[in-house]
């Protein structure tokens, strides 16, 4: 694959523009011996970006998730509860009662999954306001997210209405997502679905996480300059809603519904862990170009940059091929789960220079921004040239999908 890669690269004499890869974490791909990435950086002798699709991890992410509920892969045959529901669809669709729909049922305000619920619910409502959804299945799954959390039918002054089923499809999870979060809505009116206790937890909490934490990370996956502050904040979800799951396991110990959602977190957790690629040093720097990170965490991290930039003499000629760089970046040994919030200091290193060597701009006087307040960063060319390049990359290979 790396072979056939560079003959066309050389092809059209465009090897020596190339500075990153994007792809799907198949060990094909990612792989820290053999992997496409590994092989074209030792082909190129130099370090590449490695940008993988955010879209891919996301769907990994659910999947371990919903497998921990269902107890069968979800890439497998037998979604005999969606089939159902497609097949009998037309019995109930002229008599569906919008007004009589299953809703997320709100726990206590001070609580997280109160918080987590109306972080999600704002950031769908901005969504359907704005209306700027690059497919259309993208808004339906927002506007079932909004329908389930407000319990409003509504949308931009229209009735909204259930669409048809939609086919499962198995090289992503938001269709499934879609067909949970509409059972659950229907859970009063869809009589002839006859859930057996398993099914019916299976469609509760798989539509609630599908609404609380997949959805946000799904639809905000194409975002490169929020990436790493994202995964940072998914992280410190999963740990809160592990251990928000505990405390109702060790409230309840025979609730079954309470067990089977604490081994799912801790499955999705531990997914988590495993694809941190937007916080190694070289891509934890993509944060400075977006809008999510606090000002003062971007002030960390620039100052730490900047100090790995003078480690370094002041100056980076160049980042020439070495292994270590594509050894798995082990989060919990830099940020331990007791630890509420993360020292960012310890996510920068040398290769945090590799994007900016890449720009050209690796010495002090292109990045004597990052010794500046955050406010004034947009006045330097040398950080607009960063910023631009962040926000026009592609974290999300949706092309291979299609």
């Amino acid at each position: 694959q790396t072979k056939a890669i560079f003959e066309l690269l050389d092809h059209y004499g465009i090897r020596d523009n190339v500075v990153g890869l994007c792809q799907d974490t198949t060990s094909a791909n990612v792989g820290n011996k053999q992997g496409v990435t590994v092989c074209s950086g030792k082909e190129c002798d130099k370090l590449l970006l490695r940008i993988d699709c955010r879209r891919h991890v996301t769907e990994l992410f659910m999947k371990h998730f919903a497998s921990a509920v269902s107890g069968r892969e979800t890439s497998a045959p037998g979604d005999t509860m969606f089939k159902k529901y497609r097949s009998k669809f037309d019995l109930i669709r002229e008599r569906i009662d919008y007004d009589a729909l299953n809703t997320f049922q709100w726990p206590q305000e001070d609580s997280f999954m109160y918080r987590k619920a109306m972080e999600v619910l704002t950031l769908v409502q901005r969504m359907l306001d704005t209306n700027t959804f690059t497919r259309g299945d993208y808004k339906e799954l927002a506007a079932l997210v909004y329908i389930y959390l407000s319990g409003n039918t509504e949308i931009r002054g229209q009735r909204f209405q259930f669409s048809l089923p939609h086919n499962i499809s198995h090289a992503r999870f938001m269709q499934r997502a879609l067909n949970y979060i509409t059972l659950e809505l229907l859970d009063n009116q869809a009589d002839y679905m006859n859930y057996t206790l398993a099914e019916r937890r299976e469609v509760k909490l798989l539509a609630e996480f599908s609404a609380l934490f997949y959805t946000p990370m799904f639809l905000q996956s194409s975002l490169a300059a929020e990436a790493p502050y994202l995964d940072i904040k998914n992280i410190r979800d999963m740990r809160q809603l592990v251990r928000v799951c505990q405390e109702e396991v060790d409230r309840d110990e025979n609730e079954e519904n309470n067990r089977v959602k604490l081994e799912a977190a801790k499955s999705a957790l531990s997914n988590v862990y495993f694809h941190p690629d937007y916080l190694t040093p070289s891509n934890i720097v993509m944060s400075l170009a977006g809008d999510m990170m606090s000002v003062e965490d971007k002030t960390i991290v620039a100052r730490a940059i900047w100090e790995a930039l003078q480690a370094a003499g002041g100056r980076v000629p160049s980042f020439p091929y070495k292994a270590e760089f594509y050894k798995k970046l082990d989060v919990c040994s830099i940020w331990p789960e007791e630890e509420e919030k993360p020292d960012l200091r310890n996510f920068i290193g040398h290769d945090s220079l590799l994007i900016f060597h890449l720009l050209g701009q690796g010495d002090s006087i292109c990045l004597s921004w990052l010794t500046l307040e955050p406010g004034e960063w947009n006045r330097d060319p040398s950080y607009e040239i960063f910023r631009r390049f962040v926000k026009g990359m592609d974290v999300v290979n949706d092309v291979a999908e299609r």
